[in-house]
């Protein structure tokens, strides 16, 4: 089965690579570059990474900046707040389902109730 490629993704993330070349934040740069490995088979990618590996991040910047001006056009706007709204969407769901479970107890305990108030004072209440 062929992975699709989210360029758009892709983009977002060079560019965070960029800015953390340009912060000079190696650390969290070297975590975000693990997450590119192995996404395409790209040659540009790959050579970016080969770059930043070998630590010429002048040429790497230069590389992002050329590989998102090339293929922005190819990027399908997403809106940022509807994957905001997906989460949201997510915790509300997870929320409903514990108040159904709530509800689902408090009905079997009500039953319960009714059961044992009908053993115990069933004879007495006629």
């Amino acid at each position: 089965m062929e992975q699709i490629i989210d360029f758009g993704k892709i983009i977002k993330r060079l560019a965070l690579i960029k800015g953390l070349i340009l912060l000079e934040d190696f650390d969290d740069m070297q975590s975000q570059l693990d997450k590119l490995k192995g996404i395409t088979d790209d040659a540009t990618i790959n050579k970016i990474i080969k770059d930043i590996d070998s630590k010429f991040y002048s040429d790497a910047v230069r590389e992002i900046e050329t590989f998102i001006n090339e293929n922005q056009k190819l990027v399908i706007y997403e809106d940022p707040e509807i994957e905001s709204l997906k989460i949201e969407i997510k915790k509300l769901e997870i929320e409903v389902t514990a108040l159904s479970d709530e509800i689902a107890d408090t009905e079997k305990l009500i039953h319960d109730f009714g059961i044992r108030h009908s053993r115990e004072l069933g004879e007495i209440s006629k």
